[in-house]
């Protein structure tokens, strides 16, 4: 009854109440029992907007759509086997007109974008019914092929925001579906998002490489390599030159805070090596500048400091004297010259008080690798502040916990 009076129903507000409502209705429903219910439901959905595809881009809107696509992975994950409907029924019409509209030479870029983001729209919204555990030998090539449909969809659209949207929406899905099948598709997903990325869509292009990074550790790392570069570089054309110097700081502000995050995203989850490579090799001091930069922002110098942290404990820069002649001579330095900057730094504010703790740890770090080096960097600062601090030279006894409540100590007696 919803489906056929309420969906094909001719006051638009009617249908579009309807697609919400079955989509709320599915969801009650959950995977018990109403088997029948459920896959009649299922039928009428597959009836309205697979079969007639056409009318069904003319009657409902996306939101519409994307309310029945949901509705129909839900139906389609819960259906009973002896009535069970393949789930390219939904997809393959999606991806057949995904193909046609991008290959189509009378259709203005623009309009593609608008067509081609809206079938992605749906297939990702389809595959909200599914997680890894659900995928079987039927449905993860399905999967798969919307994701090299996506793909191809970013290659040919790349400059418009609503294709990347869509696309990345997808891809997250895709990441909780088909788990480490997608590594070897990354190259190709990503390039595209990262090198026509704007200040609109910036951070959830950030927050899908990070995603990566969390979800697929070292595994994500030639990945992550192939981008990197690339990714900060791009960033660092955003930032507008143009305009009211305080609005021009604050865009500026903004995109440093997302390159220190996906930097340190990018040390915390085994892809060390992706920032030491042959490839990223050439860059990295300028890495090294900007995360440098980045202790001078109150909200992005605990990521900071976190950053040359790990890049300290994954043993990649063993062989790097350049990085610990670096992280002596600039991070250490230009650390403790924040801390002790009275202000714009007091150990009683939380965001402060983490950064001394990190920066603790990062001071027990250095000792480990280089006792000697640390000891005078320790006796310099005695002679900066006035006052003996041999205590910060730390001990095997108290260790990095004790080091944490010196620092954080000495701070306060400031």
């Amino acid at each position: 009854e919803c489906i056929g009076r309420g969906v094909a129903n001719g006051g638009r507000r009617i249908r579009s109440r309807c697609c919400y409502l079955l989509l709320r209705f599915v969801k009650a429903m959950g995977g018990a029992g109403g088997g029948d219910i459920i896959c009649k439901a299922l039928s009428m959905v597959l009836e309205v907007v697979v079969a007639n595809s056409n009318a069904s881009y003319s009657l409902l809107n996306l939101e519409d759509q994307n309310y029945l696509f949901e509705s129909a992975g839900l139906l389609l994950r819960s259906s009973p086997s002896s009535s069970y409907t393949p789930l390219s029924t939904f997809m393959v019409p999606q991806l057949s007109k995904l193909r046609e509209i991008l290959s189509s030479s009378q259709l203005h870029a623009q309009h593609k974008a608008v067509l081609a983001s809206m079938l992605v729209a749906n297939v990702a919204h389809l595959s909200k019914g599914f997680n890894m555990g659900d995928v079987t030998a039927e449905t993860g090539p399905l999967f798969l092929e919307a994701l090299q449909a996506t793909m191809e969809c970013l290659r040919a659209l790349p400059t418009f925001e609503v294709v990347r949207s869509k696309s990345m929406m997808l891809v997250h899905r895709m990441v909780l579906i088909l788990g480490e099948s997608i590594l070897p598709c990354l190259n190709g997903l990503l390039e595209p998002l990262v090198t026509n990325c704007q200040g609109s869509d910036l951070v959830l292009v950030v927050q899908l490489m990070n995603q990566l990074m969390i979800k697929f550790g070292h595994k994500a790392a030639p990945a992550i390599e192939a981008v990197l570069l690339p990714f900060l570089m791009h960033c660092s054309g955003i930032i507008p030159v143009d305009g009211p110097a305080p609005q021009v700081e604050v865009e500026r502000v903004a995109v440093v805070k997302l390159q220190v995050l996906f930097l340190q995203h990018v040390a915390s989850n085994g892809c060390v090596p992706a920032l030491f490579s042959a490839r990223n090799a050439p860059g990295l001091d300028g890495v090294m500048g900007l995360m440098l930069g980045g202790l001078h922002l109150k909200e992005a110098a605990r990521s900071t400091v976190v950053f040359f942290e790990k890049i300290c404990l994954s043993g990649v820069a063993d062989g790097h004297d350049g990085f610990w002649q670096f992280a002596f001579e600039q991070v250490l330095v230009t650390l403790w010259r924040l801390m002790l900057d009275k202000s714009a730094f007091s150990v009683k504010d939380a965001l402060c008080a983490k950064v001394a703790g990190e920066a603790a740890v990062f001071m027990w770090l250095l000792r480990g690798a280089n006792r000697e080096r640390y000891e005078r960097f320790v006796d310099g600062l005695a002679g900066f502040m006035g006052r003996d601090v041999s205590f910060l030279k730390g001990s095997e006894v108290g260790g990095e916990a004790q080091l944490k409540k010196d620092v954080r100590q000495a701070l306060r007696d400031l």
